[in-house]
């Protein structure tokens, strides 16, 4: 499967849905809200499961993940915006 090809209205949208203080709100709006700078930015800073479950996790794989998984808010919006 392809990986999701998000806009920088989904980043805002996972802005929106994110807890305060949570790495999207503090660092998605001084990366522009671009998913591109966001994605390196997560690999760069040793966040590879954040990475992962965002930008290369197919979408049918997230569903099963959902409920057991402590970074379940990026799971929430990629069912939310279906990437």
């Amino acid at each position: 499967m392809a990986r999701p090809k998000y806009t920088e209205e989904d980043m805002r949208r996972l802005v929106d849905v994110s807890s305060p203080g949570s790495i999207p709100v503090v660092f998605l709006p001084g990366l522009g809200f671009s998913p591109k700078k966001f994605h390196e930015f997560l690999k760069s800073h040793g966040l590879e499961k954040d990475a992962r479950y965002l930008f290369e996790l197919p979408i049918g794989q997230v569903p099963p993940m959902y409920a057991q998984e402590p970074l379940h808010g990026y799971l929430k919006f990629r069912l939310a915006v279906g990437k």
